[in-house]
């Protein structure tokens, strides 16, 4: 212990994340509050209620995403309904808890391509507040996230690129 770190447990299974005040961020999202309400309703009902408001938000944000896509609300409802109780969402609800919380994709999914259509101010600070939310719950899903966003904007750089010339060649632009 003269050098401040703990050696008597493995630094692969726990390492010392934010030595030396060991605050770690990496599951803050649900770590914070999960503390605060743990400590009136126990943490055994605690864990389990946010499990199951994890597949109501999951609903109703991926039921969000798909009535702002495609403005029908049956299959946004099946869409909700699908997500929400997908196979990983069950198995990840059982085994790893930060990675169950995946009610927050859809938002940033949603805040992208809100940002695509309107770009401005407000859209940037909900493309960035989702993220930020996504990025708090696991860097996994914010690792991820950020893949899709350079997928979702190379694509539309090329297919814009792409448009502009034929326009340009056609001599329409």
């Amino acid at each position: 212990r003269e050098h401040g770190l703990d050696v008597t447990s493995s630094p692969f299974y726990n390492a010392p994340v934010g030595y030396p005040i060991n605050l770690d961020l990496s599951e803050f999202a649900w770590m914070a509050p999960f503390g605060f309400i743990s400590g009136f309703l126990g943490p055994i009902f605690t864990f389990n209620l946010f499990v199951f408001l994890s597949f109501f938000l999951s609903f109703l944000t991926m039921y969000g995403l798909s009535f702002y896509l495609i403005r029908n609300k049956w299959a946004s409802f099946w869409a909700g309904l699908v997500y929400s109780f997908a196979p990983y969402h069950f198995w990840q609800s059982l085994s790893h808890a930060s990675l169950s919380y995946i009610q927050w994709l859809p938002v940033f999914v949603w805040s992208l391509f809100y940002f695509d259509r309107h770009k401005n101010l407000k859209s940037a600070i909900f493309l960035s507040l989702s993220f930020v939310l996504v990025s708090l719950t696991s860097f996994y899903y914010a690792f991820f996230s950020l893949l899709v966003v350079m997928v979702f904007f190379g694509w539309r750089f090329i297919f814009d690129f792409r448009n502009y010339f034929r326009l340009r060649v056609l001599g329409l632009a």
